[in-house]
């Protein structure tokens, strides 16, 4: 499929700043990798051999590999002071909210101390653990960043798991792993395969030997250089009792999302989420480490259900016939401006064709938060309203909505925009060259649902005048910018090949390989009424993948 737009003006419009690598070969060669020492924990010969293979499989792909001596260094004591004045200060915040039955985070001074410890990981180091090692000496207690260093553990394959095992089975399973080994990611090995388990709830299973390096490329790697990154409060322009759920605005896609979340129960493709408490860390400091990882969540729940807003489209004008408003723009060497008036694009619809110009729109989304029971919405305490504008990402909270929730946003929340702004630049060209487009026309007057789960469609179940991407893309994780970018870019170049093929195009299901699907349908009411009529058109896992 040809791309419409530059990776560059796809980042613009998402609001991601950062460099982002979104091709495999290109995260081989950024990774960096140390293997942790070996302690007088007894590892199988299963480990130790593959440990061997995969150490020579990062050889041939290119990743760099140090010793553990080089991947550490001294936190300066300014930082290290600084790190505990924010500790103290966040521990008064926690004591006077407690007061006040409001959740927030307390570290205790023993943890604190140990959070102190000068010697570091560096950050952008992933760290090869084999088989178990004693509390005090996890290397999740001594890396610098959640966000830019990774824990690897290589353990033997559970007794318990077989390829029978369901999704609920396999899901308890890995979480008991993150949780014992404090690792970011799991790979279970026997003599035969290995077995990866991350956050994105998933379990691809390849064959030990010749070939591993493939399995390694595909399903580690992206997973190393893209990681879980849950989105934090202050990435936002949070606003309070912004909005009222049932106004005239707000009503008809709030009881959309709300009557379908009860609908979905009956289709068990939201499986019941995990509380922090109940998994079994070995000591609060670990259970207080996966709280901090997780932004002071409380769990994790898998899937999410979201109603965007109806949307005011834009209009698509040929480059060579600006309007006086417009005239003004240069794009020069680039397809996109970003100015105050919001951002522009510039794109061909087929090669060496005309170019045409358009403002990135506006998008709302109501949205489930993180957390919260994904088939039984308390509208009070569960929906969150999104906002994408000029790529800053906005999150509103209605009007009464509870203050001892924590009301953070989904981990899915950059796809969630991502289909959102993709939606309505779609159905903004389609109406160009369709004035009487239903897509444009569906969009205006009642939005778009989105929902995701942890499976994928069987192909002789994909609604009508749906099509279906996403299937080659590396297996990264939810959260990571990567996820957006494919999303968006994706769905343009989609939705550009359905347009010049002359096929009808009213939605999409995006996959996201070992993570789940995404579909964008515009009633999710009648959406549930498809899963639930046609039972065998999804189910959880990779059965359909």
């Amino acid at each position: 499929m040809r791309k419409i737009l530059s990776q560059k003006a796809i980042q613009a419009i998402l609001g991601i700043k950062e460099d982002v690598d979104i091709t495999t070969d290109r995260m081989a060669k950024k990774l960096l990798i140390t293997y942790y020492p070996v302690g007088n924990t007894k590892i199988s010969e299963n480990v130790k051999e593959f440990s061997i293979e995969l150490r020579e499989a990062f050889d041939k792909l290119g990743v760099t590999i140090i010793p553990y001596s080089e991947s550490m260094y001294l936190l300066p004591r300014k930082r290290v002071v600084r790190r505990a004045f924010k500790i103290f200060i966040g521990n008064i915040i926690a004591l006077f909210n407690k007061a006040r039955n409001i959740e927030s985070l307390y570290i205790p001074w023993k943890d604190a101390r140990a959070m102190l410890r000068r010697k570091r990981i560096k950050k952008g180091v992933s760290i090869v653990v084999l088989g178990e090692n004693d509390i005090g000496n996890l290397p999740m207690e001594r890396i610098n960043s959640f966000k830019e260093n990774s824990v690897i553990t290589l353990v033997d394959f559970p007794s318990h798991i077989t390829e029978d095992s369901s999704f609920d089975e396999h899901f308890r399973a890995s979480m008991s792993l993150f949780a014992h080994h404090m690792t970011n990611i799991a790979i279970c090995v026997n003599d035969k395969n290995w077995m990866l388990y991350n956050f994105n709830a998933s379990h691809p299973v390849f064959s030990r030997g010749e070939g591993i390096e493939r399995g390694v490329i595909d399903a580690l790697v992206p997973k190393l250089v893209a990681p879980i990154r849950p989105y934090k409060i202050s990435e936002f322009l949070v606003t309070k009792d912004a909005f009222e759920i049932s106004d005239k605005r707000h009503e008809e896609s709030s009881e959309d999302l709300i009557s379908a979340s009860s609908k979905f129960a009956s289709t068990n493709l939201f499986p019941d989420g995990r509380n922090i408490d109940d998994l079994p860390f070995r000591s609060n400091f670990h259970r207080l480490i996966g709280k901090m990882h997780l932004d002071n969540r409380n769990g994790m729940s898998f899937g999410f259900l979201a109603k965007q807003l109806p949307t005011h489209l834009s209009l698509v004008h040929k480059e060579n016939s600006l309007p006086d408003k417009l005239s003004n723009l240069e794009f020069g060497d680039s397809d996109y401006i970003q100015n105050k008036n919001g951002i522009y694009v510039k794109f061909q619809i087929v090669d060496d064709g005309e170019h045409y110009v358009m403002k990135i729109p506006d998008i709302s989304v109501l949205s489930q938060r993180s957390g919260s029971d994904k088939t039984n919405i308390d509208p009070e305490n569960d929906i969150l309203k999104l906002g994408l504008v000029n790529g800053r990402m906005l999150l509103d909270t209605p009007q009464g909505f509870g203050k001892k929730i924590t009301s953070r946003p989904s981990f899915d929340t950059q796809v969630i925009l991502a289909h959102a702004v993709g939606n309505a630049m779609v159905a903004s060209i389609s109406r160009f060259f369709d004035s009487a487009s239903e897509l444009a026309n569906n969009i205006e007057e009642f939005g778009m649902g989105i929902c995701h789960w942890h499976g994928y469609m069987h192909s002789n179940h994909i609604p009508v005048h749906h099509s279906v991407y996403g299937r080659n893309n590396p297996h990264v994780s939810c959260s990571s910018p990567q996820s957006a970018i494919y999303a968006l870019d994706g769905k343009l170049s989609n939705f550009i090949e359905m347009h010049n093929t002359g096929k009808t195009y009213v939605g999409d299901i995006h996959v996201e390989p070992h993570h789940g699907s995404n579909i964008n349908f515009t009633n999710l009411i009648d959406l549930a009424k498809i899963f639930i009529e046609n039972p065998s058109a999804t189910e959880l896992g990779n059965k359909y993948l």
